[in-house]
């Protein structure tokens, strides 16, 4: 119907079948990139494209497939405060933003009861007159060759070229780290890379030389414990599960001497969720501080707002109080809210739990 709608409307006209009218989208519909024909998408869309053309009769085939591959390339996830996507939606200005893995902007939505949800773009670092607006199109927790293939892949951006993939920019893929030691999981310390508490035992190392996986290392097993461990959880064996995610990551630590890399993170991700679930508060707070290492390398020294690593510091400053250590509770609090206030807005729902928490 908003399709119709736009269609017979003067461009300068707004849209007014939402509660709240927005400058209309469409009106440049035809500009908006396609993206390549790609015979495999075409076939899975094939039912898609039949319905397209039954509810809109005037809509002819090949537009169907085209508007298809719009959406495809361009549209964004809608998500919550937790970041959890419920929806995904194609904002044509904010589409024609370049993606780079070191971005100065993220997105965030303004959302209202009944209302359509706004993109917002924030920034993120200070940005200089003339510098161009960015934001990341893929997971920044992903290594450089899988944040390339997923790039070329689903976007058909080949090579990236941003200023954190360009080897003449080799500074800024560069992370916060320990002088002369080499960090191991008993000696993680979260704190360490919280910019308010500046460390003097604190040098700058490329990413790819501290966060990665062996391309050497042997995977199978623990590939084996993953795939247990989702078939448990479609199971409801909340038991089995979590056994074989602990089993995943001691296969792991076994096999690398690095706690923080990509590998380890997916690992630590699930098996968070599956101790909290369990109640196993101590073992939570200790796989949470390794998560938010993970996202504090991963995202380097100039990545320092970001709504994942607000929103475990969120978890990890729960857990510290759940152990009855209230001072690093409250300093991991002052950390989030810091962050969230620049990835999620002063005035939102989490932001106003912090001030009230503080």
């Amino acid at each position: 119907e908003e399709y119709q709608h736009c269609q017979i409307q003067p461009l300068s006209k707004q849209s007014t079948t939402h509660p709240k009218p927005i400058i209309c989208g469409l009106s440049h519909w035809n500009s908006v990139y396609s993206g390549p024909s790609n015979s495999a998408e075409d076939t899975a869309h094939i039912n898609l494209v039949q319905e397209i053309i039954q509810t809109i009769p005037t809509c002819k085939q090949e537009e169907a497939r085209s508007t298809l591959r719009k959406f495809q390339y361009n549209n964004f996830s809608i998500f919550d405060e937790l970041h959890n996507s419920y929806a995904a939606g194609v904002y044509p200005w904010a589409a024609t933003v370049n993606h780079s893995c070191c971005p100065n902007v993220l997105v965030r939505f303004a959302t209202a009861q009944g209302e359509v949800p706004i993109l917002e773009f924030v920034s993120c670092k200070e940005i200089q007159p003339g510098d161009e607006i960015c934001h990341s199109y893929v997971d920044l927790t992903l290594e450089e060759m899988e944040r390339k293939a997923e790039l070329k892949d689903k976007y058909g951006i080949h090579p990236c070229d941003c200023i954190r993939c360009s080897s003449s920019s080799a500074e800024n893929a560069m992370a916060f780290w320990p002088c002369g030691e080499k960090e191991t999981i008993q000696t993680l310390d979260p704190f360490f890379w919280d910019i308010s508490h500046m460390n003097e035992k604190r040098q700058i190392v490329p990413i790819s030389q501290v966060y990665y996986t062996p391309s050497d290392m042997p995977l199978d097993d623990i590939h084996h414990c993953l795939e247990q461990a989702t078939f448990s959880f479609q199971k409801d064996d909340d038991a089995a599960e979590l056994s074989f995610l602990q089993q995943a990551l001691q296969l792991y630590d076994s096999k690398s001497s690095l706690p923080l890399s990509p590998f380890s993170y997916r690992i630590c991700c699930k098996l968070l969720s599956s101790l909290l679930v369990s109640g196993k508060i101590q073992e939570a707070l200790d796989i949470c501080i390794r998560i938010v290492c993970c996202l504090c390398v991963a995202l380097g020294k100039d990545m320092v707002y970001h709504p994942l690593l607000g929103l475990q510091l969120f978890t990890l400053a729960d857990l510290y109080e759940g152990c009855g250590r209230n001072e690093e509770a409250t300093s991991a609090y002052i950390w989030c809210r810091k962050i969230l206030r620049v990835t999620h807005g002063k005035e939102s729902e989490m932001v106003q739990r912090l001030n009230m928490i503080l």
